[in-house]
């Protein structure tokens, strides 16, 4: 494979450093109220700025090998039948793991932490469901991964550009749930090697938080939550686990052939 730029984690802290050069000419607009802008569409505004900078950067120092279809590109039709694992694994995580613990770590944690309706921030939900999964993947798989896979061996790419992509997301309560989808996302990716279907399902998860979120909202009215599903919140964490080691190992086993370690 092709040397490119990041492979390693200073090249990655540095093109990350300068994506944050115009976004602190935005926080100062901003503080200075030279421009009044909302908060949400603010936060919006932002974070494309930051990612615009990090692939305008991206594309500079790859200038002599980059190519759109590089990224976009999707050569290999066969992997489509594992879609249906990476959709299940998905979706038991995300209820049946992601959700208890994302919302004990936020009772304990988050101490003011009541449930709001997801719905009622049109930008942000606007943007969770278009917006991040379009940029995040170009970013976290298409740049920092395919560099890492150029340097590193493939599992080892795969866990530092997850780790990467889980603090990225900051909030302790967002941590754990991130950290597994981005692995998901970049075994995708590592799979396919295309960023297509790894914006579809990151799309789609956040579908199913924006929905979790809302749903929690209409039962626990507002309420802190300590135990999503109540008195059966330990089992359903349990057979949830369980169920998505059970599909990850017959996923890895389906695709031993690609000798990833």
């Amino acid at each position: 494979m092709i040397s490119r730029f990041p492979k390693n984690i200073v090249q990655t802290l540095g093109l990350i450093a300068f994506g944050f050069i115009p976004s602190v000419f935005l926080v100062a607009i901003q503080a200075m109220d030279l421009v009044h802008i909302p908060e949400q569409i603010f936060n919006s505004t932002l974070f494309v700025a930051l990612s615009l900078s990090i692939i305008f950067f991206y594309v500079w120092k790859n200038k002599r090998i980059f190519t759109f279809k590089d990224l976009f590109a999707y050569n290999n039709p066969k992997r489509i039948k594992l879609l249906f694992f990476f959709l299940l694994i998905m979706i038991i995580f995300q209820l049946g793991v992601e959700t208890p613990i994302s919302r004990f770590i936020s009772f304990h944690v988050k101490k003011s932490s009541n449930i709001s309706n997801p719905f009622n921030n049109l930008p942000a939900m606007i943007g969770a469901v278009t917006l991040a999964p379009f940029f995040e993947e170009i970013i976290f798989r298409g740049i920092i991964l395919r560099g890492f896979l150029s340097n590193y061996k493939p599992a080892v790419a795969i866990i530092i550009s997850t780790t990467i992509f889980a603090l990225a997301h900051g909030a302790p309560n967002l941590i754990f749930g991130t950290f597994f989808l981005g692995l998901l996302f970049s075994y995708l990716f590592y799979l396919t090697k295309s960023i297509i279907p790894t914006m579809f399902f990151h799309s789609i998860s956040n579908v199913i938080g924006l929905s979790i979120g809302f749903l929690l909202f209409k039962n626990y009215n507002q309420c802190r939550v300590e135990k999503t599903y109540g008195d059966y919140t330990i089992a359903i964490l349990c057979i949830s686990l369980i169920t998505v080691v059970f599909f990850g190992w017959l996923l890895l086993k389906k695709n031993r052939a690609t000798g990833i370690k």
